[in-house]
C-alpha cells in the first residue's frame, strides 16, 4: 500500500483507464496494518506443539462463522490448558486494538472517488479482525467516497482467497465483471 499510494499515486491514477471500473482491495497489509497478528502465530504454534495440524485450525479460523477461540478449544482436545486459552483472549484483544489504516488510504480513496471507482474489501480473516471494516469505511468517509458493498469475508463465505468465489462475490456485488477489474493485495 505505501509503495503504491506514496510513490506511485500519479502512475496509478494514469493506469485507471475506462476499461476498469472496479477494485478489489485485500484488507490486511493492503488497506489496514496489522501490527502483531500474534493471536493467529500463537494459536498455531501451540497446536502444533501438541502435536495438531496447525493448517487445519488456520482453515476453519478462516472459512468457518465460528468464535476464534471455540475452535482453538475445538481443536485443543488436549486441552493444553486454561492458561493457554486466556493467552490466546489478550493476544486477540492485543491485535485488534493495534489495528489502524495506512497513512495513505485517505489520498487513495480521494483518487477512487474522482475516478468514480467502485471499489470492495475481500479477506481472508477470522470473524473478530472483521473489526478492520470500521477503519476503513470511516477513513472513506472522511473524504466522501462511496462505499459500494460490505466486504467479503472468508469466515462468512466458507472458502478463502484465491478461491475465485471469492472474487466472483465481490464483483457479482458491484455488478461488474473480472476483465474490468482489478484485484490489489498480497492474495
Amino acid at each position: 500500500m505505501k509503495w503504491i499510494v506514496s510513490n506511485q499515486l500519479s502512475a496509478l491514477e494514469r493506469h485507471l483507464h475506462s476499461s476498469v471500473d472496479t477494485v478489489v482491495f485485500d484488507v490486511y497489509g493492503t488497506l489496514v496494518r496489522s501490527v502483531s497478528n500474534q493471536a493467529y502465530r500463537q494459536a498455531g504454534a501451540l497446536l502444533q506443539q501438541a502435536g495438531y495440524d496447525k493448517r487445519a485450525w488456520y482453515d476453519d479460523a478462516l472459512t468457518k462463522d465460528d468464535d476464534f477461540l471455540a475452535l482453538f478449544q475445538y481443536h485443543d482436545r488436549q486441552q493444553l490448558c486454561t492458561k493457554h486459552h486466556l493467552e490466546l483472549a489478550r493476544l486477540l484483544e492485543s491485535d485488534l486494538h493495534d489495528l489502524s489504516v495506512f497513512d495513505e488510504l485517505e489520498a487513495l480513496f480521494r483518487v477512487l472517488a474522482e475516478k468514480n471507482m467502485r471499489w470492495i474489501c475481500c479477506s481472508n480473516a477470522a470473524r473478530p479482525y472483521q473489526k478492520a471494516w470500521g477503519l476503513i469505511a470511516a477513513t472513506a468517509s472522511k473524504v466522501n467516497c462511496p462505499i459500494y458493498a460490505d466486504p467479503v469475508w472468508s469466515f462468512e463465505r466458507g472458502c478463502k482467497k484465491p478461491d475465485t468465489q471469492m472474487f466472483d462475490q465481490c464483483l457479482h456485488m458491484l455488478d461488474s465483471a473480472p476483465q474490468r477489474a482489478w484485484m490489489v493485495g498480497d492474495t
